[in-house]
C-alpha cells in the first residue's frame, strides 16, 4: 500500500512484509465474552470506534491495554464510556509486554484493532494475536487485506459494523476455532522472521 509514495523515485519497488519472532500459544483462560485491545491509545487507531461499538455487544467485556498519548483523547474516552453507560464493561490495563501480554492474549476470545487506513499500514500487533491464537477483527486497508484468513474485516470508522463482526465471532465458538487456526499458519507461512529475514536476502541478492 505504500508503493505509491515511491512514484519516480525508483526504477523498481520490491515488497518485503514484516516478521515476528515465534512465541508459544498462551493457554486460553477465556470466558467467551472478552474481546481484547491491544495498541497504542490514539483516535487515528480506532479505539473511539470500538468503544463505540461495545454498548452493542451483548454481554461482552472490554479489555483495553495501552498508553494514551494526548490527555484530551483519553477526558474524551472517559466521557464516552461514561455517556454509554459501559464503566463496569471496560478495563484499562496500561502498557503490556511480554508475559503479561501474552497472558492477555490468553484471556480474550477476540482481538480487536480498527485503525484508520490513511494513518496505519499495517499493525504488527494483530500478527502477535494471531500467532497467539486470536481470531482477529480489523479495518480494511493497507496490508491488512492480506490478513483476513485469520479474521474479519470491516470498515473503518464504522461502529455498527465493527459491533456486528465482533457479536458474530463471540456467538460462534466454532468459527473463532477456524480462524485461529489458520491465523497461526499464515503468521508461521508469511509473517515469522525467518520468512522476513529469507525476503530480504532475496531482495538483496538480486
Amino acid at each position: 500500500c505504500l508503493r505509491e509514495d515511491f512514484t519516480g523515485l525508483a526504477a523498481q519497488v520490491r515488497t518485503v512484509t514484516l516478521g515476528i519472532e515465534p512465541q508459544p500459544v498462551p493457554p486460553r483462560a477465556s470466558d467467551g465474552r472478552t474481546i481484547l485491545y491491544l495498541g497504542a491509545l490514539v483516535k487515528a487507531k480506532g479505539i473511539f470506534d470500538l468503544l463505540n461499538a461495545l454498548p452493542a455487544i451483548p454481554n461482552a467485556r472490554l479489555i483495553v491495554a495501552g498508553e494514551w498519548f494526548k490527555p484530551d483523547e483519553e477526558r474524551a474516552a472517559q466521557e464516552l464510556i461514561a455517556e454509554h453507560g459501559i464503566d463496569d464493561r471496560v478495563q484499562f490495563v496500561g502498557p503490556a509486554y511480554g508475559d503479561t501480554k501474552q497472558k492477555l492474549f490468553g484471556a480474550a476470545d477476540v482481538f480487536v484493532f480498527p485503525p484508520h487506513s490513511q494513518t496505519e499500514a499495517f499493525g504488527l500487533t494483530l500478527l502477535e494475536a494471531m500467532q497467539a491464537g486470536l481470531p482477529i477483527v480489523t479495518t480494511r486497508g493497507g496490508a491488512r487485506d492480506e490478513m483476513a484468513a485469520g479474521g474479519v474485516l470491516v470498515p473503518e470508522e464504522n461502529p455498527a459494523e465493527l459491533a456486528g463482526a465482533i457479536t458474530g465471532l463471540l456467538n460462534d465458538p466454532a468459527r473463532r476455532r477456524q480462524l485461529s487456526d489458520a491465523g497461526r499458519q499464515l503468521v508461521a507461512s508469511r509473517y515469522s522472521a525467518a520468512a522476513y529475514g529469507r525476503r530480504m536476502i532475496e531482495v538483496l541478492d538480486a
